[in-house]
């Protein structure tokens, strides 16, 4: 116990100072042990077949919560955690009223409530938002969005420093576009729908954060030529935006993740579908005038990785993705170095069968990763955590 705390100790040093390529050499090794000596995988629901689509937010009390499908139900359903191993678990059914939960994101609002994005399959998809009243989800409020015609796939969620729910999201039928919901408030009493980006089949894989001006930033696929792009709004709502053309070598841009830097500088992980590698890119500014595109995982030709990509960014800047190895069916981990001079620290989270499709990764307040995800042998939702610094 006194050799994990030390460890710790360290870890939360190094990732709020690190000032070399030295350090950031350090910070991947030790991370490394504390992914052997400290992860372990633990089923939080078990009930025939759930554990798809899954998405984990962190409130700023440490608390966590899952948003995920249970398919043998077709519910959207919710696991409230209180520590993060998330050692007792309260599962709640937040909509049970149709065919819904595929494509769900979840944010933490400035309240500490869930607040999620999903579709209503129904007849015609529609982007739905359930708004929980208070931390534990005991009361649910869900709204429709968006039902012009199959709309609300891809979805992914942010809260602006006003409260309010902002969703990008695929419009797949009829205009295949990426699309945007603005809420006027923290209840989303008034929505403004927004087409952000029309060229054919654009706007899968969404990914969204929002800049210190509660301007969206928008990582997405351009599934009719397999690029990846993104998206930066010139305001709250994204009226006017300029895209970015981010990678267009090969058959890239799926399963996009963005985050941005302690200075505001977007970088987004992605699948490479040609090289069956996973990605990373590096913007040189916040508006990325400059970019850069590295391989992390794979593309020598030996296996299949980086579906399902989750990015995190910690207090020092260290790249973090979770994702998912087809090739062995393994959830993996990659710590990368802030400049990324150096090869990213690849560690195997769970090999246990086929694991790590839908996975979703949040740091501690110290900055330990927790990771949500689908165990596709039981048809489970798990989480790997065990870095518990309360």
């Amino acid at each position: 116990q006194n050799q994990t705390n030390q460890l710790q100790t360290q870890l939360v040093g190094l990732v709020r100072d690190v000032k070399s390529t030295a350090y950031a050499a350090d910070l991947v090794a030790l991370k490394a042990d504390l992914a052997v000596t400290l992860n372990k995988p633990r089923v939080i629901d078990s009930t025939r077949n759930v554990g798809a689509d899954s998405c984990i937010a962190r409130a700023a009390s440490g608390k966590l919560a899952i948003a995920y499908r249970d398919s043998t139900n077709n519910d959207l359903k919710l696991a409230l955690c209180q520590d993060a191993v998330c050692s007792n678990a309260t599962l709640r059914t937040v909509d049970s009223s149709a065919d819904v939960g595929p494509y769900t994101s979840i944010v933490m609002s400035l309240n500490d409530t869930p607040v999620i994005a999903y579709v209503d399959k129904g007849i015609n998809s529609s982007l739905m938002l359930a708004i929980c009243g208070d931390v534990n989800c005991v009361n649910v409020t869900s709204k429709i969005l968006d039902s012009e015609g199959n709309v609300g796939h891809s979805n992914s969620i942010a809260v602006s420093s006003q409260n309010q729910p902002v969703i990008a999201y695929y419009d797949a039928q009829p205009n295949s576009d990426l699309k945007l919901a603005f809420c006027s408030d923290e209840n989303c009493s008034n929505v403004t729908t927004q087409t952000v980006y029309s060229d054919e089949l654009v706007g899968t894989y969404t990914s969204i954060v929002l800049t210190h001006r509660d301007h969206p930033i928008i990582s997405f696929h351009d599934w009719g030529r397999w690029q990846l792009l993104l998206a930066l709004c010139e305001d709250r709502a994204c009226t006017s935006s300029t895209i970015r053309k981010l990678d267009r070598d090969g058959r890239v841009g799926a399963f996009t993740s963005i985050a941005l830097t302690a200075t505001g500088v977007p970088v987004v992980s992605y699948y490479d579908n040609k090289n069956q590698a996973l990605k990373l890119v590096t913007c040189g500014d916040a508006y990325c005038s400059t970019f850069t595109a590295h391989t992390v995982d794979g593309g020598d030709g030996d296996g299949n990785v980086g579906q399902h990509t989750s990015l995190v960014i910690s207090q020092g800047n260290v790249p973090i993705i979770a994702y998912y190895d087809v090739f062995n069916g393994d959830l993996k981990l990659a710590v990368c170095d802030p400049d990324m001079a150096n090869p990213c620290s690849i560690r195997v989270v769970d090999s246990d069968g086929n694991q790590g499709q839908h996975a979703s990764l949040v740091l501690t307040a110290g900055g330990f990763p927790v990771i949500s995800y689908f165990d596709a042998t039981n048809r489970d939702l798990k989480l790997v955590g065990g870095m518990d610094v309360s």
